[in-house]
C-alpha cells in the first residue's frame, strides 16, 4: 500500500491508548518506548517525544546531554514545527494519543508529515520534549527522498503551501510560518533542478 496508507491501516486497526510510528529503515535505542511512556504518565501530555539523530552507519555511539524537559503548549510546538531544528515536524519519533487521530489520516504522497503532524499539534493540549536521544535516522542512498528527489521536493513545496496556508488562516503573524516557506522555496530555486525549477516557474511559485 505504501507509507501513508499502511499507516493509516495501523492507526484504523489499533485498539491501545497511544500510537508510534517508525520508518522501516529506522531503529530506536532500547529504552525508547519505555522512556516516552514515562514521561507522558508523568506529565499527562498527548504528544510526547524526544531528540533524534542522523545515522550514516550501522554502530553509533550516543552521546547525551544532561536530562532536560521541556513542557509545550500547541502554539509553542507549532513553531518548532515549522522550523524543524531537532525534526520536531516528524510523525515519527513521536508517542501519540490515539485519540489525536480522530479526524487525521496520512495521504497517499511522498511527503505527508508537512500535512500532517502540525494537525495533531493542533488537536493536542500539551506537548513534552526531551533532549535525550532514543531514536536513529538512518540516512542512505536507497531511501525515498534519494531516489524521488524531484518529486519528493515538488511534493514538499505544495504540503508546504497547504500548511501555511492553513495556519495563516489560524495565526497570521506567526513568522516562523512566513519564514519557513520562504527558506524552502529559496533552498529549491538554488536546487538547479531543471525539472523542479520549470515547476516553480509554470505554477509561478516566486509570485506567491
Amino acid at each position: 500500500l505504501g507509507l501513508s496508507l499502511s499507516r493509516n491501516v495501523g492507526i484504523d486497526k489499533s485498539t491501545k491508548e497511544f500510537l508510534y510510528f517508525v520508518d522501516v529503515d529506522d531503529y530506536l535505542e532500547k529504552d525508547a518506548l519505555e522512556y516516552l511512556y514515562n514521561l507522558q504518565k508523568k506529565y499527562k501530555s498527548d504528544i510526547t517525544t524526544c531528540r533524534c539523530i542522523d545515522v550514516y552507519k550501522d554502530e553509533v555511539e550516543i552521546k547525551n546531554e544532561e536530562e532536560k524537559i521541556e513542557v509545550l503548549k500547541p502554539y509553542e510546538m507549532l513553531k518548532r514545527t515549522l522550523l524543524i531544528k531537532y525534526r520536531e515536524g516528524t510523525t515519527w519519533n513521536k508517542l501519540i494519543k490515539r485519540k489525536l487521530f480522530d479526524k487525521v489520516r496520512f495521504e497517499p504522497r511522498i511527503i505527508n508529515d508537512v500535512v500532517t503532524t502540525y494537525k495533531l499539534v493542533l488537536n493536542s493540549n500539551k506537548i513534552v520534549y526531551s533532549n535525550q536521544i532514543k531514536y536513529n535516522y538512518y540516512r542512505h542512498p536507497e531511501s525515498i527522498i534519494s531516489k524521488k528527489k524531484t518529486k519528493y521536493m515538488i511534493d514538499l513545496y505544495n504540503g508546504a503551501l497547504e500548511r501555511f496556508n492553513y495556519i495563516k488562516k489560524l495565526y497570521p503573524n506567526m513568522l516562523e510560518n512566513d519564514a519557513t516557506l520562504a527558506l524552502l522555496i529559496t533552498n529549491i530555486y538554488f536546487t538547479n533542478d531543471e525539472e523542479l525549477l520549470d515547476y516553480l516557474n509554470t505554477n509561478k511559485v516566486i509570485n506567491k
